[in-house]
């Protein structure tokens, strides 16, 4: 038997539960403590008080959950290049093969190398029979689209075993009409029931796989309703184990594994324990706004909040929801329009998903009585505020209001509709909100029963109903893509873009729009980047790919392969990392956008990279920094496709 040297739960300073996944019930530690991990969490023999119980599951669930606390942006990519060339022999996989999507014909970095059990717990694994040196085995390892792999370690899907296959489970089903990645058009509900493709015999650990299946259905089972999972899909999490597990380890060990996942791994006071961390983060959240802490900027405190939000698995979003607005109404009003931004942002982060919003906003009008004044104005605002916040084009805050307002009591409808329009327009502007208005096709007799619609508040509200000459215009602009080609058209596209999406002044760049000027595709360029970007802070910025892919089609067909005109592509790129003082990461997304779609070619790179000027010294350090990945990538991509030239010559 494997002597674990780490201290037992019911020692002095207890930092790691002693004991083994494989000798569930039939193990002692060094201190001679037995442990027998059924729901007790303890020897019925030598009971322990609930707070080492509590203590003894958390340390458990920390090992046998590795997923659960990982933050919603975590990436268990590996960037080492010998574990991804190790890993590519083991399947006899090529680099740009995605086991899911199959071939990525784009040349940059999609496909990655992703690890089942998280490399940040890897002492975990002694816990499954395997060593800590396992964590960088190719058995413990995936090739996937980036997406995926977050999907995979956000656990809203999982591999099961069906028809000797391994398969993809798409257990959160909200997500099922999302796109993958730009440059596939697959989404997450497609790829459900997919095999994961081998060209050869070799397979990951089962046992990694049915503990993450596991996990996931019981992350799942607590969010059902969210996830839109039926029962069924739920109770055949035990055939999709058992599948995963028949082929892992001997018949007793076998046993002693399936017996303990179906005793555990929620220890007792789950629900009483998210409830506490929740009030907690509540209360943290609203501290953050006293007089003490002015100085930061409410930007920067939405985002900490959406990050430490993040870290709360698994999540009651409509408790979460309905608590924040409760404990925000009563203790501090004054900043309810800030809860509208978090939860703007939430969203937008995938930490919080539309049902539980507004399931949790429901569950507040249920309790309105409890309430010392009237609710309905502040709701209008934190509404108005949510709707406001969206990206433009962008129907899905505004896509709960029908469902909302169905709830809100007759007497007080016109007022939480008044307060949702003002504060909707203050976040954003009027002809955004007239926009949005439009392309929801709401009108108010959805919204509103007859006998409160008169004829002064209709009156009221001419403005939004029956936009003037100007209005239209704008929100023609607003919200209908051009598909022109012409250069005339493209630059009207672009600077309606800017004009609708960015708050950087314009004055800050000479727009010349002759096409015979020099600068003409640099302002093209710069326009349309602005018109991408997603944050305006430039400390914050980031660029929305998904955008800047769909309307590159336009760019295209006023570049023509000039190769001058390629090169002013390049410099424009350049001007507009250097404004934004260099954000991380943002010089290798755009030259990987404009190289994968063939908007720019390799040879004009090498040309730019050559003529940087060396004169302005710290412009030329700082841009040869931000794309050397990207230059890397392109001499091994370039080796590596010679390689494969001389392997199928010699065939």
């Amino acid at each position: 038997m494997t002597e674990f040297k780490n201290i037992c739960y019911k020692c002095i300073g207890a930092v790691d539960p002693c004991i083994s996944f494989c000798n569930v019930g039939d193990y002692k530690c060094i201190c001679g403590h037995k442990q027998n991990l059924h729901l007790e969490g303890t020897n019925r023999d030598n009971e322990v008080n609930i707070k080492d119980r509590g203590i003894f599951h958390q340390l458990l669930k920390s090992i046998t959950d590795p997923w659960n606390d990982l933050p919603s942006d975590y990436s268990t990519e590996a960037t080492r290049r010998a574990l991804r060339e190790s890993v590519m022999n083991f399947y006899n996989l090529k680099r740009n093969l995605c086991m899911v999507l199959g071939v990525i014909n784009k040349k940059s970095k999609h496909v990655v190398t992703a690890h089942i059990y998280p490399k940040s717990k890897s002492t975990g694994l002694q816990f499954l029979d395997l060593q800590l040196s396992d964590i960088d085995n190719p058995r413990n390892c995936l090739r996937l689209t980036k997406e995926i792999e977050r999907a995979f370690d956000a656990q809203n899907l999982t591999i099961i075993k069906k028809n000797g296959e391994l398969k993809i489970f798409l257990l959160n089903n909200t997500m099922s009409s999302k796109r993958i990645t730009p440059v596939s058009p697959h989404t997450f509900g497609s790829i459900h029931g997919l095999s994961l493709m081998f060209n050869n015999e070799k397979r990951p650990f089962h046992r990694l796989l049915a503990l993450h299946c596991y996990s996931s259905f019981n992350n799942a089972r607590l969010k059902q309703q969210e996830f839109l999972l039926n029962d069924e899909d739920l109770n055949n999490v035990v055939f999709y184990v058992e599948n995963l597990l028949n082929i892992s380890f001997d018949s007793h060990k076998r046993e002693n594994v399936t017996q303990w996942l179906y005793h555990n791994p929620v220890g007792p006071g789950a629900s009483l324990l998210q409830s506490q961390i929740i009030s907690q983060f509540i209360y943290e959240f609203v501290e953050q706004y006293t007089e003490n802490s002015s100085h930061m900027p409410i930007i920067d405190r939405i985002k900490l909040a959406v990050e430490d939000l993040s870290h709360i698995f698994p999540l009651d979003q409509a408790l979460f929801v309905r608590e924040l607005i409760t404990h925000v109404l009563k203790l501090k009003p004054k900043i309810v329009t800030v809860v509208g931004c978090l939860l703007d942002s939430a969203q937008k982060e995938q930490v919080l998903n539309m049902d539980g919003i507004t399931n949790g906003i429901l569950n507040v009008f249920e309790i309105a009585d409890s309430f010392s004044t009237s609710i309905w104005r502040p709701i209008g605002e934190i509404l108005g505020t949510f709707i406001g916040s969206a990206e433009p084009q962008s129907m899905m805050n505004i896509s709960i209001l029908k469902t909302i307002m169905d709830k809100v009591p007759v007497q007080n409808s016109k007022e939480v509709i008044a307060y949702i329009i003002e504060y909707a327009q203050q976040i954003s502007s009027k002809s955004k909100f007239i926009s949005l208005w439009k392309l929801s096709g709401l009108t108010f007799n959805d919204l509103l029963k007859p006998v409160v619609l008169d004829q002064q508040f209709l009156s009221a509200y001419d403005w939004l109903l029956n936009p003037t000459l100007i209005d239209r215009n704008e929100i023609t602009q607003l919200s209908t893509p051009s598909l022109a080609s012409s250069s005339t058209q493209v630059i009207a596209v672009l600077q309606s873009s800017w004009s609708s999406t960015t708050t950087m002044a314009r004055s800050d760049i000479n727009l010349k729009m002759n096409p015979s000027d020099k600068y003409y595709i640099q302002n093209i360029i710069l326009s349309y980047l602005e018109s991408c970007l997603v944050v305006q802070n430039p400390t914050k910025a980031r660029i929305d790919e998904y955008a800047i892919r769909q309307g590159i089609c336009i760019l295209k067909s006023t570049i023509h392969d000039d190769n001058e005109k390629e090169i002013q592509v390049l410099y424009a790129i350049q001007n507009f990392i250097v404004k934004l003082e260099y954000p991380p990461k943002m010089a290798r997304l755009l030259f990987d956008v404009f190289y994968d779609e063939e908007c720019v070619r390799e040879a004009v790179f090498q040309k730019w990279r050559q003529n940087l000027d060396q004169e302005e010294i710290n412009i030329y350090s700082a841009m040869i920094d931000a794309t050397k990945d990207f230059f890397d990538w392109l001499l091994l991509a370039d080796t590596e496709t010679t390689e494969e030239d001389e392997d199928d010559e010699s065939k």
